[in-house]
């Protein structure tokens, strides 16, 4: 089993959710324990290499996110972390900061998937997760509990949280590849699609954008379309994207996006 496996795909469009517009970026990140040296706040930032590490021995620890207002979040991921296959994580979304009875509960999810070990890929920054819970919530307060049993503490780059692109009634298919720059290998992808809805199409053109930003999403594939929760998830940039013409008012018809995987 390749390292790529994963994105070979025909047929449908659910198996892959596109997550976009991190909500969490720049907000204030508490932990219950953190490394002075790698405090929470780094979690918010969108670069990988910078980290928030818990004291050494700790590896029983959460991060939480009073977003202040209501959000909704659709999708959870955990970017450049050091989680090992023995451990687990649970995705917590509360209209309580204190989540003794949790709206949106993922529950404790082992991180040994069958197929995914030992064929996780790890890049620069460390593992990544996600988890696409069955529909979208719109809470105040959010967590991620991490417990990395036999490791030396918790470490993770980037937590996200927010909405999710997941057109359902097209036929696609996923054509992973690879790209050198700088002296690092990163894997690339091309998505394509026969007709899209207007709703779809707006969504992805403001994906795409994210204002005078290059869009930085987080793609992850799935094996069911609800309560996915997998460790071969990539952190991308869109690099090309375009809609063709359409002689339809109601549709979009075939055009294509590429993603190409970063590490900051």
């Amino acid at each position: 089993m390749s390292r790529d496996s994963r994105w070979q795909y025909g047929d449908d469009m659910p198996n892959l959710a596109l997550l976009y517009k991190n909500e969490i970026k720049g907000l204030t990140v508490t932990a219950n324990a953190e490394d002075s040296a790698f405090p929470a706040s780094n979690a918010s930032d969108h670069r990988l290499g910078l980290q928030w590490h818990t004291p050494a021995s700790d590896t029983d620890d959460f991060l939480s996110v009073d977003f202040g207002v209501d959000t909704s979040v659709a999708g959870f991921a955990v970017l450049g972390t050091n989680l090992l296959s023995t451990g687990t994580i649970q995705f917590l979304h509360d209209d309580d900061s204190l989540f003794l009875s949790p709206i949106v509960n993922s529950g404790n999810l082992s991180l040994d998937n069958t197929w995914a070990l030992p064929f996780i890929w790890e890049p620069v920054g460390g593992r990544n997760y996600a988890w696409i819970p069955a529909s979208s919530n719109s809470e105040r307060y959010i967590r991620f509990h991490f417990i990395n049993t036999g490791a030396a503490d918790v470490r993770c780059g980037v937590i996200w949280a927010g909405p999710r692109w997941t057109p359902v009634n097209n036929y696609d298919v996923l054509s992973p590849g690879h790209k050198t720059e700088r002296g690092q290998t990163r894997r690339t992808m091309t998505l394509t699609w026969n007709w899209l809805t207007l709703a779809e199409a707006a969504q992805l053109a403001d994906i795409a954008r994210e204002g005078s930003k290059i869009s930085r999403v987080v793609a992850v594939p799935q094996d069911d379309v609800e309560e996915s929760f997998l460790s071969e998830v990539m952190l991308c940039t869109i690099s090309d994207w375009a809609f063709k013409s359409t002689s339809s008012p109601n549709v979009y018809r075939s055009g294509s996006i590429t993603l190409m995987e970063v590490d900051y």
